[in-house]
């Protein structure tokens, strides 16, 4: 239960809640509206803004024990993203004042008092980023700037009060969309979703950019949103959603690139498909 008391909505939600209480037996209400949690050994990190530009954190562990809520940022205009690590750290992003994007770094998250110390990373159109960590540690963001081109970020893995970051690269286009990013080695695979052209996808290495020589190319067949795997053999999978469910795949494998320019279509779940003698 996430309760602000001296908040209006905390009151109304408190008196709905109890009335659901006194049905079912037990309710869960929030105040502010956009959660995100992560896990780390033995616990789960829950962030959440709060009202009038704050965020808060909570501390779930085993035995289902639960920290009060703690203020971990103010000015903050969300989205969060959270990401974790092998080190046990948690990087958290948000968005803040002027359109700047910022950073804190949480090294012992499992202790409730600690808060991260936010920092600015520049400029960027949409807040809702897309946070990797690869094999090396480093946290890679990507997004879109005011251009609608997509950009790329990399931190190091640093102490949380020495957090270097790349700068923005650019990965070219314009698009209006959503994004679905795979890691490989040392590159990734770019699938960015526009509701009006289609799937658009290219290969992006940020350690030589002046190498990523392929263009952005256009999946042609399928408009809708996409997310993409990689497959133990290399490939890298590209699922088509419609209506929240999986409609279509492509397959990019190598040598062999994208095949044919057709979509395989995924029966629906009660379609039958007639045995083969």
């Amino acid at each position: 239960v996430f309760q602000v008391t001296d908040h209006p909505e905390t009151v109304r939600r408190q008196r709905v809640a109890d009335q659901i209480r006194g049905a079912i037996g037990a309710a869960t209400s929030m105040t502010v509206g956009h959660a995100v949690a992560i896990g780390t050994p033995g616990h789960a990190h829950m962030f959440s803004l709060g009202p009038d530009q704050t965020a808060y954190r909570t501390i779930l562990s085993s035995g289902a024990r639960r920290s009060p809520w703690q203020l971990v940022g103010e000015q903050l205009s969300g989205p969060l993203t959270v990401l974790g690590s092998e080190s046990g750290s948690i990087d958290v992003f948000a968005g803040g004042k002027d359109g700047l994007l910022l950073h804190g770094r949480l090294e012992q998250p499992e202790n409730p008092d600690a808060k991260p110390v936010w920092q600015s990373l520049g400029e960027i159109r949409n807040h809702d980023v897309l946070a990797i960590r690869s094999r090396d540690g480093s946290a890679h963001l990507f997004g879109f700037d005011r251009s609608r081109a997509i950009c790329h970020l990399m931190l190091d893995p640093s102490s949380a009060n020495a957090v270097r970051a790349s700068g923005w690269q650019t990965l070219g286009g314009s698009f209006t969309g959503s994004l679905s990013v795979t890691p490989q080695e040392d590159r990734f695979h770019v699938f960015v979703s526009d509701a009006d052209r289609g799937v658009f996808y290219r290969q992006w290495t940020p350690s030589h950019p002046d190498r990523s020589n392929t263009d952005w190319l256009l999946l042609k067949g399928f408009k809708g949103p996409v997310s993409s795997k990689l497959g133990e053999d290399g490939s890298v999978f590209v699922v088509g959603f419609q209506s929240g469910n999986p409609s279509c795949f492509k397959v990019l494998s190598s040598p062999h690139g994208w095949g044919n320019d057709n979509w395989i279509a995924i029966p629906e779940p009660n379609t039958k498909t007639p045995r083969p003698r």
